[in-house]
């Protein structure tokens, strides 16, 4: 495996962990030499909140195998908590509802929603409203537990952005879900 000592991406980062897990040889004989530019594409984007669950439900899940990348962005991104990969199961429920009103990261994601129903707001004179309404809620509030656990460097508003419409986009795949099944 090649590795460069000043290469300090979150790919490289995720290649040594997955080398001491799995062998640096066990890697070079699936991937090559080099980290692939699809991990490197995918991965350096991903915040590292996702990154870290990834890591811990590859090693609650008990594979012998180093995973494909498919595999590994499915870790990662899965919503629910860590039981289902053989993790142990977490006190409270996910996305179980609104957290306190107390907490900065549930208002903030509370006034993200808002600012959400603000720029689609004929998405809410449907039929589905309240089908939608769920989805959107439970993804909003997944953004807010990813940033109370998430790393203080995805904190940043840039990083705040990208989580936020990451969690948007998977709201938007469940809804068209729901309308492919109501129609």
């Amino acid at each position: 495996m090649n590795r460069n000592s000043g290469d300090s991406s979150p790919t490289a980062e995720l290649w040594l962990r997955l080398a001491g897990m799995f062998g640096a040889d066990t890697l070079e004989r699936k991937f090559g030499r080099d980290i692939p530019a699809e991990w490197r594409g995918i991965v350096d984007r991903m915040p590292r909140v996702e990154l870290d669950r990834g890591m811990r439900r590859l090693v609650y899940g008990g594979k012998g195998h180093v995973p494909t990348l498919p595999e590994f962005v499915k870790l990662c991104k899965a919503v629910g908590d860590d039981q289902e990969f053989g993790g142990p199961k977490q006190a409270t429920p996910l996305l179980a509802g609104p957290p306190p009103v107390t907490d900065n990261w549930g208002a903030a994601a509370n006034m993200h929603l808002m600012a959400e129903a603000y720029r689609n707001p004929r998405r809410f004179a449907s039929p589905d409203c309240a089908a939608i309404t769920a989805v959107l809620v439970r993804w909003k509030n997944e953004w807010a537990r990813l940033m109370r656990e998430g790393d203080p460097a995805d904190h940043d508003p840039g990083a705040q952005k990208q989580l936020w419409r990451a969690c948007m986009s998977q709201a938007e795949v469940e809804i068209d879900d729901l309308r492919a099944v109501a129609a």
